[in-house]
C-alpha cells in the first residue's frame, strides 16, 4: 500500500521471516538454574528483498522502513500486545 501512495510500481518485492527458538520450552524442560525455558523466540529476523525500475535504493529502503513502522505484525511483537486464548471444545 505505501508503494501505491507514492507511486511505485514494484517489480518484485519477497519477505523472508526467520527465527530462532530454544527447543526445549516445547519440551518442557528447565534451563540449568530450573526456570522454565521460555517458549517465545530469542531472536527474529526479516529479509526484504525489493526492485522497481527507476527507483533508488534508498527510496525502496525508505519504503521499507514505512511500511514496517505502520505494520499490524510489526507493531504487535514489537509492543508485547496482550493475547486472549479463546477455546471452543466441542466433546461427544
Amino acid at each position: 500500500m505505501v508503494a501505491a501512495e507514492q507511486h511505485i510500481d514494484l517489480e518484485s518485492l519477497e519477505v523472508l521471516a526467520s527465527s530462532r527458538s530454544d527447543t526445549r520450552s516445547l519440551l518442557g524442560m528447565d534451563d540449568d538454574d530450573g526456570t522454565p525455558v521460555p517458549a517465545g523466540p530469542s531472536y527474529l529476523q526479516m529479509l526484504v528483498r525489493i526492485s522497481a525500475h527507476g527507483v533508488s535504493a534508498t527510496r525502496l529502503y525508505e519504503l521499507v522502513h514505512e511500511a514496517y513502522r505502520r505494520s499490524p505484525v510489526a507493531c504487535a511483537l514489537k509492543g508485547g500486545a496482550s493475547v486472549a486464548l479463546l477455546i471452543e471444545a466441542n466433546a461427544d
